[in-house]
């Protein structure tokens, strides 16, 4: 008999739940995030799983194959945000646990792939670069907007970065609005600093791998 599992994770804990090939729950319970937990629950269907549907979470790690080999007995396939049927009445989460493992038998399951941990820090320092991007544009926008209707002009980009203190004495009605815009003005450059430090040390390791030419 074929077994598909299910893992609805959290915190401290996950609901794991396990189907047999007629969609007959074998197994749930809620365990704690512990490996010898995890170990053990899955004893009685370490030959008969099949597959392990769990959500797409930085926690996945405490689920991984660990190096020594005693991690689970197949390696977990992260599951991207998925939503259920307009019919279900229940989304507690020993029912999301049921629910994945019941889409996995049936081979409905979209999956991912876990990220290579040697790549990790330069996804993770390129999120950055796209945070910062997101965090200067925010500014660039709200300067814009007071500086219109303070002065009845529109800024580029260009424009606001070729401001000066002086300039905005003269521009700007009230000393409360040159404080405002040359803060944030100040805000932006170090923004446009901290992205090119970033850029700087991303793109010698993003030529150096394969398809990143693209981007």
């Amino acid at each position: 008999m074929k077994h598909y599992a299910g893992i609805d994770l959290h915190g401290p804990n996950r609901v794991l739940a396990v189907l047999d090939d007629e969609d007959r729950v074998c197994y749930q319970k809620r365990l704690r995030n512990e490996l010898v937990q995890i170990r053990g629950a899955f004893a009685p269907f370490r030959e008969t799983v099949q597959g392990i549907a769990v959500e797409s979470t930085y926690k996945l790690v405490l689920a991984r194959r660990r190096p020594d080999g005693r991690g689970l007995p197949r390696a977990p396939r992260p599951v991207p945000a998925l939503p259920q049927s307009s019919g279900l009445q229940h989304t507690d989460d020993p029912h999301d646990a049921r629910w994945l493992a019941h889409l996995l038998r049936l081979g409905l399951l979209p999956t991912g792939d876990l990220y290579p941990t040697a790549e990790r820090a330069l996804r993770d320092l390129l999120r950055k670069r796209s945070q910062l991007v997101r965090q200067k544009r925010a500014v660039v926008l709200r300067l814009q907007s007071l500086l219109a209707r303070l002065t009845g002009t529109g800024f580029s980009l260009r424009q606001l970065q070729q401001l000066t203190p002086e300039t905005l004495l003269t521009r700007l009605p009230l000393p409360e609005h040159v404080l405002w815009v040359s803060r944030s003005l100040t805000v932006l450059r170090c923004l446009e600093e901290q992205r090119h430090q970033v850029e700087q040390t991303v793109r010698p390791q993003g030529q150096a791998r394969g398809g990143s030419a693209l981007l």
